[in-house]
């Protein structure tokens, strides 16, 4: 992987922004289909979407290190 962390950071932050919006839009489809979804839950549900952004870029982060220092977490 020919990338930098930095860039995987604002790659993070585009999925996270990405998710955020996509968390908003799902939530006002589905009030406008009928379904009663509090503030709270739609709290809940972007903030569930902004841990998989997180996830996302953990993931990546850590297959980049492997590449880069590969047998290193077999070691520990």
């Amino acid at each position: 992987m020919s990338v930098s962390y930095e860039d995987l950071m604002r790659q993070a932050a585009m999925t996270a922004e990405l998710y955020l919006f996509s968390a908003l839009h799902a939530v006002e489809e589905a009030r406008a289909r009928g379904y009663k979804i509090s503030d709270t839950n739609s709290v809940a549900l972007v903030t569930a979407f902004m841990k998989a952004a997180a996830s996302d870029y953990a993931v990546h982060a850590r297959i980049k290190f492997e590449e880069e220092h590969p047998g290193l977490f077999a070691r520990l």
